[in-house]
C-alpha cells in the first residue's frame, strides 16, 4: 500500500493559525475592555452618589440647624459638578373653593455628571438618572396627612460648572423664612403643589406624590387654583393634598464651587 503523502502548505497552517489567534484576541479585547469599562463607570457613578449623600448631608445641616454655611468636598472623577438646571415650583392653598395663599420660586439643581448618567439634588430630593430615565432615590423633607401637612421646600440659588480632576469645595449657605402656619379643624385646606422640570424628572416627582396618596389635579378639579394641571409628559406635575393644618416653610440655599 502506497502511504499517503499529502500535506498542508507551510504558508497556509501560517495564515490559519494567525487568523484564529487574531480573532481570539479581538474578541477578548472587545468584551474585556467593554466590560473593565462599565465596571470602572460604575465604580464612579457609585463614588458620585455617595458624595452627593454626603452634600445632601451638609445641606441639611445649614437649614435645619442655622450653621451658617459648610463646605463639602467632592472629586469630579473625570464628570461634570454643575449648579443650574432650573426648575419651578409653587404652592397653592384654598378653602371651600377660596384661595387663600399662593407661593412660586425657581430653583437651581445640583448634578454631577459622569459620561451618560448623573445624580443630584433638588429640592430636598436625591436622583440618580442615566439615559431617559430618572430615579428619585432619596424623598423631599415633607410631610403629607391629615392632621398636619409639612413643606419645607429647600431652594438651591447658584449657577456653575466645574470639570476638573482636583477635588472641589461645595460651599452652601442658607437663609430661612416661615411663609406660612395655619390650622382648620372644621373645614381643611387643600394644598396644591406644582413642579415643573424635565419630563424625565416630572415622572420621578409624579412617582413620589403617587406614592404618597395625593390626587393628581386637572383643571376642572381644582377651578380656582393658577397651577394648571398635571401632564408629567410635558414636564408638569401638580398634585394636591387635605389637611387640618398647613406649614410652608421657605430654605434659600446659595451653592457655589471653589
Amino acid at each position: 500500500m502506497t502511504p499517503d503523502e499529502r500535506g498542508v502548505s507551510e504558508v497556509l497552517s501560517y495564515i490559519l493559525v494567525f487568523s484564529v489567534v487574531t480573532v481570539t484576541i479581538a474578541f477578548v479585547l472587545g468584551n474585556g475592555v467593554g466590560a473593565v469599562t462599565s465596571t470602572q463607570q460604575n465604580a464612579r457613578i457609585d463614588a458620585a452618589t455617595s458624595g452627593v449623600a454626603i452634600l445632601d448631608k451638609s445641606v441639611q445641616t445649614v437649614y435645619r440647624t442655622g450653621v451658617p454655611r459648610r463646605a463639602t468636598e467632592l472629586k469630579p472623577n473625570g464628570g461634570t459638578l454643575s449648579i443650574g438646571g432650573q426648575f419651578d415650583v409653587s404652592v397653592e392653598i384654598s378653602r371651600n373653593g377660596t384661595s387663600l395663599f399662593s407661593y412660586s420660586r425657581v430653583s437651581s439643581r445640583f448634578t454631577h455628571t459622569i459620561d451618560d448618567q448623573s445624580v443630584g439634588l433638588a429640592l430636598g430630593a436625591r436622583f440618580r438618572s442615566g439615559p431617559g430615565r430618572v430615579a428619585m432615590i432619596d424623598d423631599p423633607p415633607f410631610l403629607f396627612n391629615e392632621s398636619r401637612t409639612n413643606l419645607p421646600l429647600v431652594l438651591f440659588t447658584g449657577a456653575d460648572s466645574v470639570s476638573t480632576g482636583s477635588p472641589v469645595q461645595v460651599v452652601a449657605s442658607s437663609g430661612a423664612e416661615r411663609l406660612l402656619a395655619h390650622r382648620s379643624k372644621n373645614s381643611p385646606y387643600t394644598v396644591e403643589i406644582r413642579i415643573e422640570t424635565t419630563p424625565a424628572r416630572a415622572a420621578a416627582w409624579d412617582r413620589y406624590f403617587q406614592r404618597e396618596n395625593l390626587t393628581a389635579v386637572s383643571g376642572e378639579e381644582s377651578p380656582t387654583a393658577v397651577n394648571g394641571e398635571n401632564d408629567p409628559a410635558n414636564g408638569v406635575v401638580v398634585y394636591e393634598h387635605q389637611t387640618e393644618r398647613v406649614i410652608i416653610q421657605r430654605f434659600t440655599v446659595d451653592l457655589s464651587l471653589r
